[in-house]
């Protein structure tokens, strides 16, 4: 169960991301990427993505006690490191690394790999196109 004051964090900084997309934009190959996964989440069942979902999502402890933030750290627009294996991981925000979310094949591996990590299962696909539009924010 989600607390009043978690879920007003999510509420405004998916406000504050979204107004951060005007300022900016994702880049022709990753908007390309983003357009071309979302039309297949959607053709798989998954509903309007959200953005608000997606921030919720990518916080939420998984089955095995930990979220997406345990290896991407929390701001996005910094490098991260795997919990594990200690490698670095860049940052995840295209907004400061082109190559995020440019790639349709590398897009799916990664959800694929991640989710099996973090939730012990592959994301569904509305999942995917929550987290999707909300990493495209960042």
């Amino acid at each position: 169960m989600m607390t009043w004051s978690k879920k007003l964090f999510i509420t405004l900084t998916s406000t504050l991301v979204t107004s951060a997309v005007v300022a900016t934009p994702l880049t022709a190959p990753q908007q390309t990427s983003v357009d071309q996964l979302l039309k297949s989440y959607q053709a798989q069942g998954a509903s309007t993505p959200s953005i608000t979902a997606g921030a919720e999502f990518w916080q939420t402890k998984g089955d095995n006690g930990i979220a997406c933030t345990a290896c991407h750290g929390q701001d996005l627009t910094q490098a991260g490191k795997h919990i594990k294996t200690k490698r670095a991981i860049e940052a995840m925000a295209p907004s400061v690394n082109p190559e995020r979310l440019s790639d349709v094949g590398k897009v799916e591996k990664w959800f694929k790999r991640n989710c099996k990590s973090v939730w012990n299962r592959e994301c569904t696909a509305t999942e995917k196109a929550n987290v999707l539009a909300w990493l495209a924010t960042q």
